[in-house]
């Protein structure tokens, strides 16, 4: 094969310069190995402080999201003492032994749960000091829920945070929604240099489709290369993630304050749809102990979930949770 002299073709210029921090603030460009998406590192476009904060915030919602984690921590802060597995049980009929067993392994691996024996052989699970604080974790998700999330009647605050983090948990999700809330609209292309450029661009294509679908980000026109911008539901995530980022860190919480990096959005835009919970089609909703009414949505998508789900029998396909790829995103 014969070498062409001839230099290679200039690459097409961005669609506009990105905003850089001062060479102080820049971060350390070695990949970050934790079990979040966080990659922006390797962009090394991003405030130090910011991205070790939003570096925490993915470990958080990697421990919390799974299937029924908020379920089985909840459950033990409302019985106040350690409780055996068979207690637990019994409490949450809707889960199956395989998957509670598994689930209260990979909490106490997580270290949110401890394992305490007792006598006769027995062993019961008890909070650690660091579950025992989730408390404000599970009233801003609850909260954030009640109003942006469709309405499908009297619905768990487990179930409430639970739905909440699917949101929350896909690959590149904190990431798309802090450039948003940083610097404005935004398209693709310049989301995937800012997050992700050692990636192929499809994975930021692919994440910003489904957080279209779930209601938020938009697009400001209809073309395909319009910049997106956050969602009011979307603005609304900045109480969340300022508590899942305090108790990660393990910081109080000020009542009516956020930090920069949680702050106020660059920008604002209307209502445009509905936020679509992951998990509402599927699983059961209701728990006797912890029951509440919700409050009247402000906006919905008017073609998706026009009728309250049902309670299930308990059923394979039931207790796996949703269909949706929101529990694997």
């Amino acid at each position: 094969m014969r070498h062409d002299p001839r230099p290679p073709p200039p690459r097409p210029p961005p669609d506009r310069p990105l905003p850089q921090p001062s060479p102080a603030d820049r971060v350390d460009p070695s990949p970050r190995t934790n079990k979040g998406s966080f990659s922006m590192a390797v962009a090394a476009s991003v405030p130090a402080s910011e991205a070790t904060e939003i570096g925490h915030v993915h470990e958080a919602v990697g421990v919390l999201a799974p299937r029924w984690s908020v379920w089985v921590l909840q459950t033990l802060q409302h019985h106040g003492t350690p409780m055996r597995f068979a207690e637990i049980q019994q409490k949450l009929p809707i889960v199956y032994p395989t998957s509670l067993t598994q689930r209260l392994q990979r909490l106490t691996d997580d270290g949110l749960l401890t394992l305490e024996p007792q006598e006769a052989g027995r062993t019961v699970y008890a909070l650690t000091e660091q579950s025992s604080q989730l408390t404000p974790v599970y009233a801003a998700l609850a909260d954030w829920a009640r109003v942006n999330l469709e309405d499908v009647g009297p619905t768990a605050h487990a179930q409430q945070a639970e739905d909440a983090l699917t949101l929350l948990s896909g690959k590149y999700t904190t990431d798309v929604l802090w450039a948003l809330r940083k610097h404005g609209e935004l398209r693709s292309g310049e989301l995937w240099r800012l997050i992700c450029p050692e990636v192929s661009q499809m994975n930021i294509s692919h994440r910003l489709r489904q957080l279209r679908e779930d209601g938020l980000v938009a697009r400001t026109g209809e073309g395909t290369r319009s910049p997106y911008h956050l969602t009011p539901a979307a603005a609304g995530l900045g109480s969340v993630y300022e508590a899942i980022s305090a108790w990660s860190t393990g910081r109080a919480i000020a009542t009516g304050s956020t930090r920069a990096v949680w702050g106020s959005p660059t920008t604002n835009h209307q209502a445009t749809g509905s936020v679509a919970a992951a998990a509402i089609a599927a699983s059961p909703r209701v728990s006797a102990s912890v029951t509440v009414a919700r409050v009247e949505p402000t906006w919905r998508r008017a073609d998706l979930f026009s009728h309250a789900a049902p309670i299930q029998p308990r059923s394979a396909d039931t207790l796996a949770g949703p269909h949706h790829s929101g529990r694997t995103r």
